[in-house]
């Protein structure tokens, strides 16, 4: 039986020892900061506004961040863009429940009102009449046990002027308080009105008109009550914007390309999340395409334009027509180094000066107790995303817990990390490495077989 060639069989096992069998070292990280955190006397939430020495030495969606206690143990957090919250008042009405009613010749209508047990403190109350043509003030006192009573708020107009304008209000707010008993008390429960119709009176002479009498007739009319509703305007969320800061921006410079009929400029960041590139130019009366590169890494190490986004750059300034659209919105991204090509055509080249960046606050969220002191690392090529149980500090975020503010420390770089931070070439994980292996091994192996079976030709021949 004939044997693979010796070196063959060499090669292969180290080809094979070489592939997945790397044994990966603990991450280190080369940067370090203190958490400068203000006493708590209770678990609280806690967040850190993140700056550009983060930004600048972490990889995209932070797997190398890791916060660590006293202990040094690692500790769950969170980094998310930070939101400001729109809401909008909601009024909610529900029918009140009617104790007693009476006429007083001095003090005019009362009402006596009361909350059910599940009924929340209302924030005012509704008076719900079908009249039309109406003003009539009322006052509200409160009572907690419906003998002593105390003024709620000040007396309040309510009204309807149909006749000569779309205007109403049926509204009677209540001052915050703790009491669930209410008076409603309107001053003159009768009001004099206009009535609509005219008693008109001429005299003819002939066919001419020598006089005219119009009668107007005053009505007095009874304000007539159909229910009324208790009312509280509250506070809910309706969205929310991320947001925004201004980033720095270094290395700016913008050149004419004749050929391409392009104004071309580049700058560099230091890797902040940016969403928004908005163009500096004192040129005027122009609309142009524009594409928004940024430069990336392949997977053999060269670096390349990347298109990120397409959009248009416009200012318009023509007597009475002002238009102005010189930002570029492009989703989110954190690189190193941009290029924007802006489309000139036949036109005159755009003037550009510089550019301002703007992009999403973020902040790492943490649950601390009191008497801990905290360390932020960062910066490692190798390391990968932490698996932290973040239960609590989902529901603290949700819920919207009472959160305070805490600063970062100044970095602190780590000695035993080598100042090139960049990722080891690994030759198991190149695929011109792995091609090229399983190609030598496909020869080696056809020669192998090629020449064993030279041999047990010349076997059979003896």
């Amino acid at each position: 039986m004939s044997r693979l060639p010796g070196f063959a069989v060499v090669l292969c096992l180290m080809l094979l020892a070489a592939m997945p069998v790397v044994a990966e070292d603990t991450p280190r990280y080369r940067w370090q900061r203190d958490v400068e955190l203000p006493e708590i006397a209770e678990t609280t939430l806690i967040g850190i506004p993140l700056d550009s020495h983060f930004f600048t030495a972490t990889r995209d969606g932070w797997p190398d961040v890791r916060l660590r206690n006293n202990s040094n143990q690692s500790v769950s957090f969170l980094i998310q863009a930070v939101y400001d919250q729109k809401s909008k008042t909601v009024r909610q009405t529900w029918p009140a429940q009617n104790l007693a009613a009476k006429v007083d010749a001095t003090t005019g209508l009362q009402i006596d009102l009361a909350l059910r047990d599940n009924e929340p403190l209302p924030t005012g109350i509704r008076v719900i009449t079908p009249l039309h043509d109406f003003e009539h003030q009322i006052r509200i006192e409160s009572s907690a046990d419906g003998n002593s009573w105390t003024s709620a708020g000040p007396p309040t107009l309510i009204f309807d002027y149909s006749r000569y304008v779309d205007a109403r209000n049926d509204y009677v707010p209540i001052n915050p308080g703790n009491h669930r008993r209410f008076r409603l008390i309107i001053d003159d429960v009768t009001a004099e009105q206009e009535s609509l119709l005219l008693d008109l009176h001429r005299r003819l002479r002939g066919t001419n008109e020598i006089d005219r009498t119009e009668n107007t007739t005053i009505v007095r009319r009874p304000f007539r009550i159909e229910r009324v509703e208790f009312y509280r305007d509250a506070e809910l969320p309706v969205s929310s914007d991320r947001q925004r800061m201004m980033y720095p921006t270094s290395n700016f410079v913008a050149t004419v390309h004749e050929k391409n009929h392009q104004t071309v400029f580049m700058f560099d960041t230091k890797q902040e999340p940016i969403t928004e590139i908005k163009v500096i130019t004192a040129s005027e009366n122009f609309s142009r395409s524009a594409t928004v590169e940024s430069e990336v890494e392949d997977t053999n190490g060269k670096l390349a334009w990347q298109v990120i986004s397409n959009g248009t750059l416009t200012r318009f300034s023509v007597g009475a027509i002002q238009r102005k659209e010189l930002t570029l919105s492009i989703r989110e991204s954190r690189a190193s180094r941009y290029r924007v090509l802006i489309d000139n055509r036949d036109s005159s080249p755009l003037s550009i000066s510089g550019v301002e960046l703007s992009g999403p606050r973020y902040e790492l969220m943490f649950l601390a107790s009191a008497g801990q002191k905290f360390s932020l690392q960062y910066g490692s090529p190798d390391a990968k995303a932490g698996q932290y149980d973040t239960a609590a500090l989902q529901v603290s975020l949700t819920q919207g817990s009472h959160r305070i503010t805490a600063t970062l420390g100044s970095p602190a770089e780590n000695e035993n990390v080598p100042a090139d931070q960049s990722p080891h070439w690994a030759p198991w994980n190149d695929s011109r490495v792995l091609v090229g292996g399983i190609v030598a091994l496909t020869v080696l192996l056809g020669w192998g077989l090629y020449t064993a079976g030279k041999r047990i030709e010349v076997s059979s021949e003896k």
